[in-house]
This record gives structure tokens, C-alpha cells and sequence, in this order.
């Protein structure tokens, strides 16, 4: 194998780091699955997304693939609804989706997006709010 194929190799198997600390009314706690989905009730969790740049997004599919149609993209910090039953390797389904903070993580009025589809579960981060 090459040099490339090894460093390819090693960055494929190196965990998610999702973001963590204070930011805002948010106290991020790192990535949701990794930590068993806290909060979750019934099989639903509330998180975060995360782990995108300022101004960046997630993006939402019509299935559990990256290859799959684009359903919407949301920025970070918005609040995702995940069915928690409902994974398939590293996807998990949406099932609804608002706009409750700011990008800079204050909190600001409800508004729901009324999304439906798959998320990647390296962009959806725990949190509690401070």
C-alpha cells in the first residue's frame, strides 16, 4: 500500500469529532450517537447540527446516502428531530427540524422548518441549554 493509501486509510477510521463547549444560550456536549443519543424519549432525540463551518450547513437527504437527492440543507445550530430507531450505518432519520438559536447560539423565536429525510449522524451534536 502506499503512503497515500495509508493516510486515506487512517483518516477513514478516525472517529467524529463533533464540537463541544459554550457558545451562546448552548452548551455543546459533543457528538449525539457516540454519547447514545441524550435526552432521547420514545426513540426521538433532540440535537444540534455542528460540525460545520461558519455560514456552512447540513445537508438533508431523501435517503440514507451521499449519493441520494438533496431534501434541504440546514445551517448550524439548527434543531433536528432524529428518530433514533430509525438508523441505517451512518444516517438517522429526520423527522422534523427548527430554527430555535441563532448562528451564534442565542436564542431567538421558534420556527419550524417542517423537514423530513436522512441526516449524516457526524453533523448532529448533544446539547443542553444553559
Amino acid at each position: 500500500m502506499t503512503a497515500l493509501g495509508v493516510l486515506l486509510t487512517l483518516l477513514a477510521a478516525t472517529p467524529a469529532v463533533a464540537e463541544t463547549g459554550t457558545v451562546g444560550d448552548l452548551e455543546l456536549l459533543g457528538p449525539a450517537a457516540a454519547a447514545g443519543w441524550p435526552g432521547a424519549f420514545d426513540g426521538f432525540a433532540y440535537t444540534l447540527v455542528c460540525n460545520v463551518d461558519d455560514g456552512g450547513s447540513m445537508t438533508v437527504r431523501a435517503r440514507p446516502s451521499s449519493n441520494a437527492t438533496v431534501v434541504t440543507r440546514l445551517r448550524r445550530f439548527t434543531t433536528v428531530e432524529v428518530d433514533t430507531g430509525q438508523i441505517q450505518g451512518s444516517w438517522v432519520r429526520v423527522v422534523s427540524a427548527d430554527e430555535s438559536y441563532t448562528a451564534d447560539g442565542m436564542r431567538q423565536p421558534f420556527r419550524s422548518l417542517g423537514v423530513e429525510g436522512w441526516a449524516y449522524v457526524d453533523f448532529l451534536c448533544a446539547f443542553e441549554e444553559r
